[in-house]
């Protein structure tokens, strides 16, 4: 008996998921009050991945700190190292990297600027506002795409991070070159995400009025009866750079139905439910759907959960050599913001359950590596393998030769 209770302690501790706790500080002064702490980034403790450092669900996590300048993030998975973005009024962005919540709280120091000393031509300035005209505090502003004297596109480091409205609705966006114009990207709560194209400096302060947006409503069900609990996901079918608004996730109610709320409006979107909600070999398709416009609620009806298709290989080095531990394969839905992650065992063999009938990427990353050029259905201009899955597939086989480069 005191064995068996043993055990499930080790299991019971093996699976916490631990927060991050911490304290934001001025240099040379206290702390800093209400500073926003969001999780940008996040990597695996071992080993290697292919999944996007931002595509982590724990990468849509944010905290407000106290008047003490305390912070907590909750519930965060135990197998990732996080990078976090810390900012407030008045002061310079800070990352902290590689926060590691199992070793206890961490410190963030701030360096505090004159937003009246900045050079006009390299800021942005504005104010969001809500759906009524009211102030918006909180929301987020990011530079989706860009043009400077140094750089033109979607490069990072040119300007800040992401800049956060304070309680007047204000940001201040950065940029280490002179601007030329900026899409902006803006989110906050209870109102729809935008993109707010062709912003320049000589038009500050800039004015952006929110909408609250469309609402979308369905339900999942399995062989007639609800499926509660699981995660939905819905994002635009067109993933132009310029216009992407990210993909949104909720979970299902326990008579299976969802609801998103603020959706951008007049836009098509693919519906769908998430792989790991799923572990019983069954899987929701993805479907597409033209959400109507501002203040109307679009009803899909029925999103199905039917049995999915199993993908069993192998990966192999051309050269013979072993697979590195730890070693992992990315599968992703071409038609859905969802991926799944396999560990190769020591053999490279994988497995994987309860995909829908779609069109899907696999890509596997090992140093000194690249895919081969005998692999089917290679997409070499992105180093991956592309096509339908429609049935059971047993024996995949994935080559990878030496990198000569």
């Amino acid at each position: 008996m005191t064995s068996i209770l043993l055990t499930a302690i080790l299991c019971s501790v093996a699976t916490q998921r631990p927060d991050l706790e911490g304290r934001v500080i001025a240099k040379g002064g206290g702390p800093v009050a209400g500073a926003h702490v969001l999780i940008s980034t996040a990597s695996v403790r071992q080993g290697t991945s292919t999944l996007c450092p931002s595509c982590y669900a724990d990468c849509r996590k944010s905290a407000q700190a106290d008047s003490q300048g305390r912070f907590r993030l909750s519930d965060l998975d135990p197998e990732l190292l996080f990078n976090v973005l810390v900012v407030a009024d008045g002061f310079e962005p800070k990352f902290a990297n590689k926060a590691d919540p199992t070793r206890g709280p961490i410190e963030v120091e701030l360096i505090p600027f004159d937003t009246d000393k900045l050079d006009p031509k390299r800021v942005l300035r504005g104010v969001v506002l809500g759906s009524e005209g009211e102030p918006l505090a909180g929301a987020k502003v990011s530079a989706q795409g860009f043009s400077t004297d140094a750089f033109s596109g979607f490069g990072p480091d040119i300007f800040d991070p992401v800049a956060v409205t304070n309680l007047r609705g204000e940001f201040v966006l950065r940029s280490n070159s002179p601007i030329r114009y900026v899409d902006l990207h803006v989110e906050g709560n209870g109102v729809a995400p935008r993109v707010f194209p062709g912003r320049k400096p000589e038009a500050n302060p800039h004015r952006l009025r929110m909408t609250v947006g469309a609402t979308v409503t369905g339900r999942l069900l399995c062989d007639g009866k609800p499926v509660p609990g699981a995660a939905v996901g819905l994002m635009q079918t067109n993933r132009s750079a310029d216009t992407f608004l990210g993909s949104m996730v909720i979970g299902t109610q326990p008579d299976g139905r969802f609801t998103f709320l603020n959706v951008f409006p007049g836009d098509d979107y693919s519906i769908y439910g998430l792989m790991e909600s799923f572990k019983d070999g069954t899987a929701a398709a993805a479907r597409r759907v033209h959400v109507a416009g501002e203040g109307v609620t679009t009803d899909i009806g029925e999103l199905p959960v039917t049995k999915g298709h199993r993908i069993k290989g192998r990966v192999l080095l051309s050269d013979g050599k072993p697979i590195p531990p730890r070693t992992r394969l990315l599968i992703s839905r071409e038609d859905a913001w969802d991926t799944q992650r396999v560990e190769l065992d020591q053999e490279g063999r994988f497995e994987i359950a309860g995909l829908p009938t779609e069109r899907y990427s696999l890509s596997v990353r090992i140093r000194g590596y690249q895919l081969s050029p005998k692999n089917h259905s290679i997409d070499p201009q992105n180093h991956r393998l592309l096509g339908t899955i429609d049935q059971d597939v047993d024996t995949l086989k994935i080559l990878l030769d030496p990198d000569a480069r």
